[in-house]
């Protein structure tokens, strides 16, 4: 009997954990489209780290979840703020120096600014506001369709790839 007792509160304290880890920290995510297919493929199960926003900021190449036009999507952060960024003919260049992009697939090879996109109004990307883009650059389903994304829709950090089993990583 006591073994009955502590194996069912050993279960219940585990679902508490797993309660507050989905709520307060991770939130699981699958991959739909092939916006991201040089690192995400579609149908890859993700784990989004809700807390490392708030702690350790949004940089430069992070890959997020955000919400946007009404549904979840995942992208990869180009522009924070106080930085201007602009694309010359694929060439991507922040703070008006080139940058190498190795994770990009299929270049765009439009030129545009800042001021080129919905609800940007400079050259400056605003405080609380980011450049998010696909590594599928032909996909324009991103900050160049719907303009800068504010922090408050960033929903977290990619953390950990968990599904498919042979490709399982934290490196992105």
């Amino acid at each position: 009997m006591k073994f009955l007792i502590k194996m069912t509160f050993a279960l219940i304290s585990a679902l508490v954990v797993l309660a507050v880890l989905v709520l307060f920290v991770v939130i699981p995510y699958e991959v739909k489209h092939q916006n991201m297919d040089t690192t995400l493929q579609p149908h890859d199960r993700l784990l989004v780290n809700k807390i490392a926003p708030r702690y350790n900021g949004i940089h430069h190449q992070d890959i997020v979840v955000y919400y946007a036009e009404g549904q979840y999507r995942v992208g990869r952060v180009i522009g924070e703020p106080g930085q201007s960024v602009e694309f010359q003919k694929g060439q991507l260049y922040l703070d008006h120096t080139p940058v190498t992009e190795s994770y990009v697939n299929q270049q765009d090879q439009q030129s545009w600014s800042l001021k080129s996109l919905p609800n940007s109004e400079s050259d400056i990307i605003p405080p609380n506001s980011y450049l998010i883009l696909n590594d599928r650059r032909d996909d324009d389903v991103d900050s160049r369709n719907f303009g800068l994304i504010r922090k408050s829709t960033i929903e977290g950090k990619l953390w950990i790839r968990y599904y498919p089993f042979d490709r399982i990583t934290t490196h992105f």
